[in-house]
């Protein structure tokens, strides 16, 4: 069932805003979206819509001090009245909030969740947009021939490179999520999608992105891993993930997707997931480094029993030598966890 029909929706508009950090006082507020929300058409059920609405930015921003600029990547309109600044990565003027440019990445992007059913509530967008909104952060990278670019990615499986030199110019696009199991003219939304979810790494030379590919068939491939050119987006490299059925509670929701943010060391990617495993892959070729499955109980060192399950979201970081693992946040009905697990190379 979707949104409820006498909600007049939608007024909200995705922000930014600025504040002194050793007062908490406003300093500025820019809105994705410029136009304030009106009314525009009354639903089936006779409720008064309101438009635009919507593409907040769901990320952590990016400061490009040289230029003096702010990027923030957004999500999708919450109306059916499509604006120029949905799915897109903006820039805004750091010291005043002004916007300076909008590139957006996939338009007509006109969504709400629970309307996906065959008979939708009165309040949907129609068409509904694929929902294939940013939810990674804009990285600002200094590339290894000294140009700068700015790259981010879809929950689609896009990958964005735009010129913070040329008022967000399109360098480049890459749809890592072509390949997959998909049958044609089906347009998977939400969890159902095979993209990029929460955040990629780079490093001079390459990108790194995680797919959230959740096919749960037995035999499914799930997309895995892919290392991406700088200069033009051209795959140098892939690892795939392992075959459904992987997962060591068995097989009540498991899917070898790979739904989570990457995260990079010299010489080597970090990626886990949703079946419980934490994976290391070598940055020149992806070959598999390291596999272990976290789906396990521990004693904590708190003195409670923990227990391992999916890697999902922003849940690995590396400090001091050591990584950090997050097991247990689970989005696919099974490998439910609560497990904090840190490896060393030395056991210390």
């Amino acid at each position: 069932m979707g949104p409820r029909g006498d909600y007049s929706c939608c007024t909200f508009r995705g922000s930014v805003v600025a504040l002194d950090a050793y007062t908490g006082k406003s300093l500025w507020k820019s809105y994705t979206i410029a136009e304030e929300p009106k009314p525009f058409r009354l639903n089936a059920a006779g409720t008064q819509m309101y438009a635009p609405a919507g593409v907040g930015i769901w990320s952590a921003l990016t400061v490009d001090v040289k230029r003096r600029l702010i990027y923030g990547t957004t999500a999708e309109s919450k109306t059916a009245l499509s604006v120029d600044t949905s799915d897109a990565i903006m820039a805004f003027d750091l010291d005043t909030g002004t916007r300076r440019w909008a590139t957006q990445a996939t338009s007509n992007d006109n969504w709400i969740q629970g309307c996906e059913s065959e008979i939708p509530g009165v309040n949907c967008p129609d068409p509904l947009g694929p929902d294939a909104d940013f939810d990674t952060p804009a990285m600002l990278l200094n590339m290894r021939n000294g140009r700068q670019i700015i790259i981010a990615a879809q929950k689609s499986g896009q990958v964005d490179v735009v010129d913070p030199a040329d008022a967000g110019k399109i360098l480049w696009q890459r749809n890592l999520a072509q390949g997959a199991d998909v049958s044609p003219g089906i347009v998977l939304r939400d969890r159902a999608q095979p993209g990029v979810v929460f955040g990629m790494a780079a490093d001079d030379n390459k990108a790194y992105a995680a797919i959230a590919d959740p096919g749960a068939n037995n035999g499914h491939v799930p997309l895995g891993i892919y290392a991406l050119s700088l200069v033009d987006g051209h795959v140098v490299w892939h690892t795939p993930g392992a075959p459904v059925p992987s997962c060591s509670w068995g097989d009540h929701g498991c899917t070898g997707a790979q739904r989570t943010a990457v995260t990079l060391i010299p010489g080597a990617v970090f990626a886990g997931s949703a079946n419980g495993h934490i994976l290391s892959y070598a940055a020149d070729d992806g070959k598999v480094l390291w596999d272990f499955d976290t789906v396990h109980s521990y004693d904590a060192v708190n003195g409670v029993k923990a227990q391992g399950g999916s890697i999902e979201g922003i849940a690995t970081v590396v400090v001091g030598g050591t990584l950090y693992v997050m097991s247990g946040y689970a989005s696919y009905g099974g490998g439910n966890g609560d497990a904090l697990i840190a490896f060393t190379v030395d056991g210390k």
